[in-house]
């Protein structure tokens, strides 16, 4: 899910150009494609504790490795775009998928609200209800759920999974093990992605402070590159007040968050304190505008 694409916004004026995603990217998602006809797994049924997505991965890497050539004329032979994760519908049950959802909403999403909880619940709703992408495939899109918004619901759920086990969640393992070939390419990515920020939240929970403080560095500086972070832009760019609220929520938030997880680690900030103009709103009734309050006052 791209700020693009999320509240009709086009960046295209301001994108900036890398090499193309990798044929293992493709690869993994006609793999994923391919399996994706299984029966579902509850959550309760797999447990955090006895289940390991080491055979689960393994497995799909052996497919790829065994497929030298994947021919055009495959009824799964895909754009792209076509998804390269585990869909949740696979590991989770609809309610749990639902409770994890709420989870995230009350550890993250009440103090940076950066993603529409509301749509990724419906299209979490649609994968479970219809299967999602596959259904999507065979039956003209009408189920469609794209790549990035699974990416992003996976990353959620491994969010909450990871704040409410104590340890390691094999399942939040799994979700981000499947989809992180797709997840390097994003620094070569065309346009600033909210899942950058997301990503950078989930290594947090996982105890790697330093790849969240790095992520959150990286996520800023596609800010700087699209120009957003100056008020003139911003404001020439984003003309609908819903726009600017998405925009100016995932600016600060990475602000924020570059603050917090350079004070944990004592080690510099990635952005001075002149980087972002200070004229680009921040949200209103947020944690977000508190952290800049008590940062100002300082």
């Amino acid at each position: 899910m791209s700020l693009a694409e999320n509240g009709g916004i086009n960046l295209s004026d301001l994108q900036f150009h890398g090499p193309s995603s990798s044929e293992y990217g493709l690869n993994m998602a006609q793999v994923m494609l391919r399996r994706s006809k299984g029966p579902d797994i509850s959550i309760t049924a797999v447990g955090h504790q006895n289940y390991s997505g080491t055979d689960e991965m393994a497995t799909i890497t052996e497919e790829l490795n065994n497929n030298d050539s994947w021919g055009s004329g495959d009824v799964f032979h895909q754009p792209l775009d076509a998804p390269c994760t585990v869909p949740v519908h696979r590991l989770l049950s609809k309610a749990d998928t639902f409770r994890l959802l709420q989870v995230y909403q009350e550890v993250i999403g009440n103090f940076y609200p950066i993603l529409d909880l509301q749509s990724l619940g419906e299209e979490a709703g649609r994968l479970h209800d219809w299967g999602g992408i596959d259904l999507g495939l065979r039956r003209g899109n009408s189920s469609h759920v794209d790549n990035d918004s699974m990416l992003v619901l996976n990353l959620v759920c491994s969010i909450a999974l990871t704040a409410e086990t104590t340890g390691i969640s094999k399942i939040a393992q799994v979700f981000y093990e499947s989809a992180q070939s797709a997840i390097q390419t994003n620094v070569t990515a065309r346009k600033l992605q909210i899942r950058d920020v997301v990503l950078s939240i989930y290594h947090y929970f996982s105890d790697d402070i330093r790849l969240a403080w790095r992520l959150c560095g990286i996520a800023g500086r596609m800010v700087m590159e699209l120009g957003i972070h100056r008020w003139e832009i911003f404001h020439q760019l984003f003309n609908v007040p819903s726009q600017r609220d998405k925009v100016s929520s995932t600016l600060w938030t990475i602000v924020v968050l570059d603050r917090q997880w350079s004070c944990a680690l004592g080690i510099p900030q990635n952005f001075q304190e002149s980087d972002f103009d200070k004229r680009v709103p921040v949200p209103v009734s947020t944690v977000i505008i508190n952290e800049e309050h008590i940062s100002d006052a300082s």
